[in-house]
């Protein structure tokens, strides 16, 4: 999906490898705003969900803009998780 490309090419960036395991997945983010492992994983169900009724609703566009589409997407709703969870962990933005 355009979120896990999203952050492989976010650790290919920053040097390192694509498949490598850290914190930074998209099910740690949630838990570090909040969410508990099942709700996390039912958001993570209901964006692919999302994603898929876009991609299908939008089928007509040319897919490379389709591509672009899912990927930005994806890098914002990573980014989101980023600040909400630097908020939760960091209330005053020190």
């Amino acid at each position: 999906n355009a979120g896990a490309v999203a952050a492989g090419l976010s650790r290919l960036l920053q040097g390192h490898h694509a498949d490598d395991t850290d914190k930074r997945h998209i099910h740690h983010k949630m838990l570090r705003i909040g969410l508990t492992h099942f709700r996390s994983a039912m958001v993570i169900i209901a964006l692919q969900a999302g994603f898929i009724l876009l991609n299908i609703l939008l089928k007509d566009l040319n897919i490379n803009l389709l591509f672009a589409i899912d990927i930005v997407l994806g890098i914002l709703l990573i980014r989101l998780l980023d600040i909400l969870g630097n908020r939760k962990t960091n209330p005053t933005g020190k």
